[in-house]
């Protein structure tokens, strides 16, 4: 998943191993950021991301992709 915040006054990315039950915050700051680090479950797992972005009038975006990716 390619995020770019562009001019988003603020992007938060979050990372979810159990389905988005839970979510982890990987980036929670300005919208310019260039990548962000996620760590991997156990094998035979999947990750799922989630990116929440807000411009400078409060406008927001949230886009999910559940098991994004498996591990092995």
């Amino acid at each position: 998943m390619t995020v770019q915040g562009g001019t988003a006054a603020s992007l938060k990315v979050e990372a979810s191993a159990d389905g988005g039950k839970n979510w982890s915050t990987v980036h929670d700051g300005p919208g310019d950021v260039s990548g962000v680090e996620v760590h991997n479950p156990a094998a035979g797992s999947s990750v799922s991301l989630r990116a929440t972005a807000v411009d400078a009038d409060g406008n927001r975006t949230v886009q999910t992709i559940l098991n994004a990716h498996l591990t092995r």
